[in-house]
């Protein structure tokens, strides 16, 4: 408990007193939202960063999965999954109790041409960009690959250096900003 103990406080066999952790095994647990637990499994590496200083990365791996979601937090009825995360190694400065973001990868791929998501247009079935071309933009039809959060994999329509567009050049919207700027 967190309340302290004083002299004459009444304590029983079995009733703990003080807690010692083992820093020599560390290990986070994250809560991960129930549309996204069946991607977990164990074994997956994990990037570990304390919040408290960030510049520090650290590995571990997916250690187990609860087989029972609950409740993110007292007021929400969202259901998350808590995963055991087995830090790989320890330091001086992680203790027990930081707060930490995790990262779990689930894929690794090297040496591929990826864009930002955003870059990303579709219409139907077709995946395209605006690449750029003298002044102005082109749509150009790409074929993709794997994605994370972020970002995707652009297997075959763009080549590496090509310029593309973050936003639709030829929306409204865009045509508005443009005048907007504009100087007379």
């Amino acid at each position: 408990s967190n309340n302290k103990f004083q002299i004459g406080d009444q304590c029983w066999s079995g009733f703990p007193i003080i807690q010692l952790p083992d820093l020599s095994s560390l290990k986070a647990t994250v809560k991960i939202n129930e549309v996204d637990v069946a991607k977990i499994s164990k074994g997956l590496k994990v990037e570990i960063k304390p919040d408290a200083f960030s510049d520090s990365v650290f590995s571990g791996t997916v250690n187990s999965i609860a087989n029972l979601a609950v409740n993110k937090d007292e007021s929400s009825k969202i259901k998350v999954f808590p995963v055991e995360i087995l830090l790989n190694e320890s330091d001086k400065n992680l203790l027990p109790g930081l707060t930490v973001s995790c990262r779990i990868i689930m894929d690794k791929v090297e040496d591929v041409l990826y864009i930002p998501l955003d870059a990303l247009f579709t219409e139907g079935d077709n995946n395209f960009v605006y690449k750029k071309k003298g002044t102005g933009y082109e749509k150009a039809e790409i074929e993709t690959g794997i994605n994370n959060t972020d970002y995707i994999v652009v297997v075959n329509g763009l080549k590496e250096g090509e310029e593309i567009a973050l936003v639709n050049p030829f929306s409204k919207e865009t045509e508005e900003k443009k005048t907007e700027n504009a100087e007379i």
